[in-house]
C-alpha cells in the first residue's frame, strides 16, 4: 500500500485487471508451456475432490476478505490505492493476508485440477512466494505506515514475543500453525515416488534387525505426544519461538531430502492395523532426517521445561519413539541419528541466528587497509577474491572443460556493467560503486552474444553462470559487510548490528554509526545460499538450461525485492514509493518468467574443469579485487576511491 489513497477510476480498473485476469492468465499459460517440456514428472498428488475443495475455498476466502476491505476499510484490495481504514474484521479476525492464503489454495487446487505437474510443482511455489515478498518488501510497511498498527491480533499469527501469559486460543492456534503447516506439507510429498537418484540409507545389517507390529504401539504414540506439547508452553514469546522453530526445522528437514534424495524402503514386518494407518501418509524417501524422531525430542524438550518432574519420563518418551522407528521398520539407523541435529535446529535456532548477527556485527566492524606505495589494499578484498574464485570455478565446473574464455568474458562485462550502473545511479554520492543489477545486464549482454555465436552450448553456460552466481553473491555479502554497502535500515529488534567504524558506508553515508541496523547482507547471504540449492538441484536433475536461468532471475528478482525492503541506504533512488532496485527486481522477475518458457536442451553437470579454467579463475579473482578492493587515496583521478571522500581513516 502506498501513501496514494485516492486514484481514477481509470486507474483502480486498470491495477484490479493485471492481478484479477492477467495475472492468472500469466501462471497457466507459464505452467502449459512447462508441461510441454514434460520435465516435470512428479504426478499432481491432490485428487479431485481436495483440488475443487482448495480452489473453492481459496476463492471464497478472497471474496469474503475483499468484501470486508470494501465494507469496513473503505477500499479495495489495491496496494497502489489502499482502503481508507485498517480492517480486522471478518476474515481479517482470523487471518492477516487471507486474500494472500486464498491465493495460494487458488493456485495449488487450479493446477491440480488442470492436471498439471509444472504448475503444481514449479508455478504454484513461485506464485506463492511472490506474495510473501510483496509484504516482506513492500506492503507490510506501507500499511503500518498509512493504516496503523493492528490493535487486535489475527488469531492464526505469530503472536508478539512478550512475556504475557499465551491464552489457550494462542496455544491451540499454534499447534495449527505449527503442526498443521508441516503435516499438508508430508502429506503432499508423501504421494510422489521416490526420487530416481535417492541413495539407499540402510546399512547391510539392518536388513536383519528383528521387526514387530508391537512396536507400532510406541510409534503412534508420538502423535498426540507431539501434537499436544504447545500446551506446555507458558508465554506468547514462547509459543513465537516454538512455530517459528517448527517452520525453521520443516524447510531444513524437506530441503534435505530434496535436494539430497535417500531412502529407507519400509520394511514390511509383522503387518497390524496401527502399521497400514502410519504408512497410509509415508514414503521411503521421506526419512532422513526422522521427523518422527526430531519432533518428539522437541516435545521432551519442551515438557520439561515446563515441568522439570517429567524430564526423564518426557526423554524416556522419545527415546522409546525413537527405537519403534527402527523396530517397526520405518527408519533407517541414519535417520534417527540425523534427527538430532535437526531437534537442536528447532529447539536452538534462536540461538544460532543471534550467533550469526554478532559474527555479522564483528565483520561489519573490521575494515582495515594497507598501504603499498600509492595503492590502498582493504580488508575486504579477501571476500571479493573468494566470491569471484568460487564462483568462477562453480560454473566452470558445471559447465565442462573449453568454457574458459566464454565465462572470462561473461565476468568481464559484469564487472564493466556494474562499474557503469553504479556511476549511473549512485555515482554523484560515491566514488566507485558496483551495482549488482549492471553486472546482470552486462552478463546477459554477453551470454545473448555468444548464444547467436555457439547456441545450445551457450545456452548451458548461461545455466552454468545461473547457478553458480548466488554462491558468488553469497560470499560477496561478506565484502559488503566490511564495505558497509547494501545495508539495512534502523531497527528495534533482536537480529540488528551495530557498526561503530568511521569508514563503513553506515557511518560515513547513511550517518548510522553505533546505532542498530538490520542485518540485511546476512539475510541476503542465506537468501543467495537457499536460491543456489535449488539451482544445483535442479543441475543434478538436469532440467533444461532455460528453466535454471530462469529460475534464478525470478528467485534472485523476489529475494532483492523483499530485502529492498529491509535497506537503509539513503543514495538508492525511490520512485513511486518502490526504490529503483524494487523495479528492477519485478522486471527481473517476469523476464525469468519469459526465459523459462523459451525451449531448451536438458543440461549435464559435467563437474569436470581445466587449466584454463583455473587460471581465469585467478585473473577473476585478482581483477575483482582490484576493481572492489584497492583504491589510491591520494589521487583525485575519477573512481579512485572506495570509500566516500568525508569518510576519515582510524
Amino acid at each position: 500500500m502506498s501513501a496514494h489513497v485516492g486514484g481514477s477510476a481509470i486507474g483502480k480498473l486498470a491495477y484490479g485487471l493485471l492481478f484479477v485476469l492477467l495475472w492468472p492468465a500469466l501462471l497457466a499459460a507459464w505452467a502449459a508451456r512447462l508441461d510441454q517440456s514434460a520435465f516435470v514428472t512428479w504426478p499432481v498428488p491432490l485428487v479431485v475432490p481436495v483440488a475443487a475443495s482448495a480452489l473453492v475455498g481459496g476463492v471464497t476466502l478472497i471474496a469474503v476478505a475483499m468484501r470486508a476491505l470494501w465494507v469496513h476499510g473503505g477500499g479495495l484490495p489495491m496496494n497502489a490505492f489502499p482502503p481508507r481504514r485498517l480492517v480486522e474484521q471478518s476474515a481479517y479476525r482470523l487471518f492477516t493476508h487471507p486474500i494472500y492464503l486464498g491465493h495460494a489454495l487458488a493456485v495449488f487446487g487450479a493446477a491440480a485440477l488442470a492436471s498439471s505437474p509444472a504448475g503444481f510443482w514449479i508455478v504454484a511455489p513461485v506464485a506463492v512466494v511472490a506474495p510473501v515478498a510483496l509484504v516482506l518488501g513492500y506492503e507490510g510497511r506501507a500499511v503500518r505506515v498509512v493504516l496503523g498498527q493492528r490493535r487486535n491480533r489475527a488469531l492464526f499469527s505469530l503472536p508478539p514475543g512478550d512475556e504475557t501469559a499465551a491464552s489457550l486460543a494462542t496455544k491451540c492456534a499454534a499447534i495449527v500453525l505449527a503442526w498443521g503447516a508441516w503435516a499438508v506439507a508430508y502429506a503432499v510429498l508423501s504421494q510422489v515416488p521416490t526420487p530416481g537418484a535417492a541413495r539407499e540409507l540402510r546399512f547391510a545389517f539392518e536388513f536383519d534387525l528383528p521387526l514387530s507390529s508391537a512396536w507400532s504401539w510406541p510409534y503412534s504414540l508420538a502423535y498426540p505426544f507431539v501434537a499436544l506439547c504447545p500446551l506446555a508452553l507458558r508465554s506468547n514469546a514462547d509459543v513465537r519461538r516454538f512455530i517459528i522453530g517448527i517452520w525453521t526445522g520443516s524447510v531444513a528437514g524437506f530441503g534435505a531430502m530434496l535436494l539430497w534424495p535417500a531412502k529407507a524402503a519400509l520394511l514390511a514386518g509383522d503387518a497390524g492395523t496401527l502399521a497400514t494407518l502410519n504408512r497410509a501418509f509415508d514414503a521411503d524417501w521421506l526419512a532422513c532426517p526422522s521427523f518422527h524422531v526430531a519432533w518428539s525430542l522437541l516435545a521432551s524438550h519442551l515438557y520439561a521445561r515446563r515441568w522439570p518432574a517429567l524430564r526423564l519420563p518426557a526423554y524416556s518418551v522419545s527415546l522409546t519413539i525413537a527405537a519403534s522407528c527402527i523396530g517397526t521398520g520405518s527408519h533407517a539407523l541414519i535417520d534417527v541419528m540425523m534427527a538430532v541435529p535437526l531437534f537442536v535446529l528447532a529447539a536452538k535456532y534462536d540461538a544460532a541466528a543471534q550467533a550469526a548477527i554478532r559474527l555479522s556485527e564483528r565483520i561489519a566492524n573490521s575494515w582495515r587497509a594497507w598501504r603499498i606505495g600509492p595503492f590502498r589494499v582493504i580488508s575486504h578484498a579477501s571476500w571479493t577474491a573468494a566470491a569471484a574464485v568460487v564462483g568462477t570455478l562453480a560454473a566452470a565446473m558445471l559447465a565442462g572443460q573449453g568454457n574458459a574464455l566464454p565465462i572470462a568474458l561473461v565476468v568481464a562485462a559484469g564487472l564493466v556493467g556494474a562499474l557503469l550502473f553504479g556511476q549511473l545511479v549512485e555515482g554523484r554520492r560515491l566514488s566507485r560503486p558496483f551495482g549488482y543489477f549492471g553486472f546482470l545486464i552486462g552478463g546477459v549482454a554477453m551470454l545473448a552474444a555468444l548464444t547467436l555465436l555457439a547456441g545450445d552450448a551457450a545456452v548451458r553456460l548461461a545455466a552454468a553462470v545461473a547457478a553458480a552466481a548466488p554462491l558468488a553473491q553469497a560470499i560477496g555479502r561478506g565484502r559488503c559487510l566490511v564495505q558497509g554497502c547494501c545495508h539495512g535500515g534502523p531497527h528495534s529488534g533482536r537480529f540488528t548490528i551495530r557498526v561503530e567504524h568511521a569508514m563503513s558506508r553506515v557511518a560515513c553515508v547513511a550517518h548510522l554509526r553505533g546505532k542498530p541496523v538490520r542485518a540485511t547482507q546476512l539475510f541476503s547471504a542465506f537468501a543467495n545460499l537457499m536460491i543456489a540449492a535449488v539451482l544445483l538441484r535442479l543441475w543434478a536433475a538436469e532440467a533444461p538450461a532455460s528453466l535454471i536461468c530462469g529460475l534464478y532471475l525470478m528467485l534472485t528478482g523476489l529475494a532483492r525485492f523483499a530485502e529492498e525492503g529491509t535497506r537503509g541506504e539513503p543514495q538508492t533512488p525511490v520512485m513511486a514509493q518502490l526504490t529503483l532496485y524494487q523495479w528492477l527486481s519485478i522486471c527481473a522477475f517476469f523476464a525469468g518468467i519469459v526465459v523459462s518458457m523459451i525451449a531448451a536442451a536438458p543440461v549435464h553437470a559435467a563437474m569436470q574443469i581445466d587449466a584454463a579454467a583455473c587460471w581465469v579463475a585467478v585473473a577473476a579473482g585478482a581483477v575483482s579485487t582490484l576493481a572492489m578492493s584497492i583504491d589510491w587515496p591520494d589521487t583525485r583521478l575519477p573512481m579512485s576511491l572506495l570509500c566516500p571522500p568525508g569518510a576519515v581513516q582510524r
